[in-house]
């Protein structure tokens, strides 16, 4: 049974899990407010069933997850804090607390395998966060859109993607592209607008595909925008 402040989710296909963020302080709580630690459930998605549950050792709930391909550790941040949890998914067990001093807001990952990167995205302030990851070391930063949600790296194309929209009266969103020209350097490409709360985000390379969600607003209905991410 999942507790409170279930909504990150990442899926690893080969094993068939899903792995289910929740638990933790939220935003808004007092200090005060009494929480259980934040979690992170695995599901047998064919059995529809949970088979486990990892505490992070952070009071506040998971803010994203994003999975180790070439080995067992998952990086997971704190939805409203300032630090990378690595897990040890197969064992269940935390292996490293990585703290990020230069944002108080960590928030969506993205990994990079092939060069050893994790990618961490901030929204107070507004950064893109490389980090090595093996060692947790920050090897550079750079601006990024405001309110960014979602993170999404492609490896074929060496393009790495922000989405988000800031909390604005207006809270139009946009994509940022960059160009990865080595492990630790970055180049911006283009800032797209997307539109009302544009955040939420799903990367396709196999299609050049960039799915943008836009949530209903007013006379406007719920949108999913498509963008050709070839280059």
């Amino acid at each position: 049974q999942l507790s409170t402040g279930a909504n990150v989710i990442a899926y690893d296909p080969r094993e068939n899990r899903l792995y289910i963020g929740h638990g933790g302080r939220q935003a808004g709580d007092a200090p005060t407010a009494k929480r259980d630690a934040g979690q992170i459930a695995i599901v047998n998605v064919a059995k529809v069933t949970q088979i486990g549950n990892i505490r992070t050792n952070a009071e506040l709930r998971p803010g994203a997850i994003v999975l180790e391909n070439g080995g067992p550790r998952l990086f997971t941040t704190n939805a409203f804090g300032s630090e990378v949890v690595v897990i040890d998914r197969k064992k269940g067990v935390v292996l490293a607390t990585w703290p990020i001093p230069s944002a108080e807001r960590s928030g969506t990952v993205a990994l990079d395998e092939a060069r050893r990167r994790l990618f961490v995205g901030t929204r107070k302030p507004g950064l893109v966060i490389v980090l090595d990851m093996d060692s947790g070391k920050q090897v550079t930063s750079f601006p990024t859109v405001d309110g960014i949600d979602r993170l999404l790296y492609d490896a074929v194309n060496k393009r790495l993607y922000a989405t988000g929209s800031p909390k604005t009266p207006k809270n139009v969103g946009a994509i940022e592209a960059y160009r990865q020209v080595d492990a630790d350097h970055y180049e911006r490409l283009a800032t797209i607008p997307t539109g009302q709360d544009g955040g939420p985000s799903l990367l396709v390379p196999a299609t050049n595909r960039l799915y943008v969600t836009l949530p209903r607003d007013g006379e406007r209905n719920a949108e999913i925008r498509v963008y050709d991410t070839k280059p």
